[in-house]
């Protein structure tokens, strides 16, 4: 099911029960007269991408689109409240925290089925989708979590890929690699364009969340390179059967990608302004990163995963001359109370003016503050008749 249908399905269910608690994705499937109503992982991971893109994309249309969803008069803001509404619902009743496993798919109760790669991956992606929305670090921290599982589980160490299956049920014989994108992509062509971005968005791999656990043994754009590498015949021979993995191919020849790193805090109307600048160019190319400087959680887990894009951040604002700029980036830890970095920045340490950075290969163009700047940043691209180097698998 594509991201498209998965929206209209949502759709046309909220507008049935607007008093539902449960907000998944709730997909219908007619076998002769009966109706089979399952909430899968997967598929709600497509719906979670459709809905966080659509949030910001919408929103920056010229002129404005109208406001229609999910019922008349709702703004474009929507369908983000939608797609964190589905990702809760997942992690609350398809997740096991102590396993740090995915169930298949929710019907009255989680499945038996443990998730399969497909699920993974589908999911990990609409969660990379709704942090780059605005929806919050959170979702960024759980879709390293899923990663490493699926590295853990799907992962063939002989031949790269990603199985299907994960291995562990002894009725599966032979396990399988999917290589046909079709309405559900396969698990290998969408995980190859997801670890290319979690490259971008953590450059040194492992998981900082996990405090300092290293669970991974290969990185993000090893893992990458060594997805396209095991299907370089199928490439070859029928590129129309995998569209996905065409993508993430021409994804890899952009690397490194533009990280577009938005410092400020989410809730302010600027910073907002400028997500919507940042997805209103058509630019696949980029790996956004939003750090709040007067939030130690988010200084915390970007000193840990991506410290150039943090140093960028502290010394910008330590450059200012501003006293609660310099008291929020400058002596702050990352473990530091929250209530201690609002004393020490006083009320405007978290007023800072939301700034822009566009960066690519260690090379920054002059910070912004404008959202008009910022889209005439992103819509530069390479002038046409440059050529692009292969990439070695």
């Amino acid at each position: 099911m594509s991201p498209l249908h998965a929206v209209y399905a949502y759709i046309d269910k909220q507008r049935s029960m607007q008093q539902h608690a449960g907000c998944a994705i709730l997909l219908h499937q007619h076998i002769h007269s009966f109706a089979l109503l399952q909430i899968v992982t997967a598929w709600n991971g497509q719906g979670i991408s459709a809905f966080a893109q659509a949030a910001r994309v919408l929103a920056a249309e010229q002129p404005p689109a109208a406001a229609c969803f999910p019922v008349e008069g709702c703004p474009p803001s929507t369908y983000l409240a939608a797609a964190i509404r589905v990702a809760e619902f997942l992690q609350q009743h398809v997740w096991d925290e102590g396993t740090k496993r995915l169930k298949r798919a929710y019907c009255k109760a989680p499945s038996a089925v443990e998730g399969f790669a497909d699920d993974y991956a589908l999911l990990i992606a609409g969660l990379l989708d709704l942090y780059e929305a605005g929806g919050g670090l959170h979702w960024l921290t759980w879709a390293v979590q899923l990663q490493d599982t699926l590295d853990t589980l799907f992962w063939d160490s002989n031949s790269g890929g990603f199985f299907q299956s994960s291995g562990t049920d002894p009725s599966i014989k032979l396990r399988m690699k999917e290589d046909y994108d079709g309405a559900e992509p396969a698990a290998s062509s969408i995980a190859a364009g997801n670890l290319i971005r979690l490259a971008a968005l953590l450059p040194h791999g492992g998981s900082p969340s996990l405090e300092g656990k290293q669970q991974q043994q290969m990185s993000y754009s090893a893992r990458a390179d060594g997805t396209l590498a095991a299907f370089t015949s199928r490439l070859d021979q029928v590129p129309i059967a995998m569209p996905q993995m065409c993508a993430a191919a021409w994804l890899r020849t952009r690397t490194p990608l533009r990280q577009v790193i938005i410092a400020g805090a989410i809730n302010n109307p600027k910073t907002q302004a400028l997500l919507d600048a940042a997805a209103a160019s058509w630019a696949p190319d980029k790996a956004l990163i939003l750090i709040d400087p007067a939030n130690p959680e988010s200084v915390g887990f970007w000193r840990k995963g991506n410290p150039e894009a943090w140093n960028m951040v502290e010394s910008h604002f330590s450059n200012t001359g501003s006293a609660a700029a310099a008291a929020a980036v400058g002596g702050q830890q990352a473990e530091v109370a929250a209530s201690e970095v609002a004393a020490a920045g006083g009320a405007d340490a978290a007023n800072f003016e939301p700034t822009a950075f566009v960066c690519q290969n260690f090379t920054c163009q002059a910070p912004t503050q404008s959202p008009g700047r910022l889209y005439e940043l992103l819509s530069n691209v390479k002038p046409a008749g440059v050529k692009l180097q292969p990439v070695q698998l």
